[in-house]
């Protein structure tokens, strides 16, 4: 086998996204947003480390986000 095969190349990157969601309830909240865009970068099949917030607010009922 190849040298490249039994070590394998680590990547680590920072992403920047920004999302756009709703929720009928109340709850919609900063925890909330970063929870969710957390476990669909998971479900996705993606190693989260961590997620965070760098702004977000709530505009005629959707809620936006940039992390």
């Amino acid at each position: 086998m190849s040298k490249t095969m039994n070590n394998p190349n680590k990547v680590k990157a920072k992403l920047i996204v920004e999302v756009e969601g709703e929720f009928y309830d109340d709850e919609s909240s900063e925890e909330t947003l970063r929870y969710c865009v957390e476990q669909d970068l998971e479900d996705a099949g993606l190693n989260v480390i961590d997620v965070s917030v760098m702004k977000w607010g709530v505009i005629d009922g959707k809620i936006y986000g940039v992390f």
